[in-house]
């Protein structure tokens, strides 16, 4: 029996249009099998689809930016000959935040291809004359797509729904 990849709530891309899973049903077939509906353009339209039909999302600024995920401006570092600044994932309190450390494609800081995803980060000081060195720990998992993003957020009882 195939593991179902995606969950009600998932964004995935059917034949060029972004849609929502609905439902998953994977009985014994070799594919999984979904209920999407079309989102935005003002459309809903219901239909199933076969899970190779369907694409994922790929996790970008945009999309980050779009749904609230924001860029940490206050505390950017140096790497790499880069300057670098984390999305960070807001929660309820203070201390409950998510550090997105995006990996850039190229070296124009622009356009990424996934975020690592860390429970914590701290400047450390290694010698008292260089740079602070930015240290992330607290490894989550890494995200290539949107909906692995929601699936985190969903687990950590954070906001999951977002729009592409």
């Amino acid at each position: 029996m195939n593991k179902v990849k995606y969950i009600p709530g998932d964004l995935v891309i059917y034949k060029g249009n972004v849609c929502e899973i609905m439902s998953a049903d994977n009985g014994d077939k070799r594919y999984s099998q979904y209920s999407i509906i079309q989102v935005g353009k003002g459309i809903e339209s219901f239909t199933f689809a076969h899970e190779r039909d369907i694409e994922p999302i790929p996790v970008s600024a945009l999309i980050l930016e779009k749904n609230g995920i924001t860029i940490d401006e206050e505390n950017g570092y140096w790497e790499d000959g880069l300057y670098r600044e984390d999305y960070v994932v807001k929660g309820n309190a203070e201390e409950d935040a998510l550090y997105l450390y995006p990996t850039f494609v190229g070296k124009k800081n622009k356009t990424f291809d996934r975020v690592t995803v860390y429970a914590n980060r701290y400047l450390e000081d290694h010698d008292g004359w260089s740079e602070l060195e930015m240290i992330h720990n607290g490894y989550l998992c890494t995200c290539f797509y949107v909906h692995t993003l929601q699936h985190l957020l969903f687990g950590l009882g954070l906001k999951s729904e977002m729009e592409v």
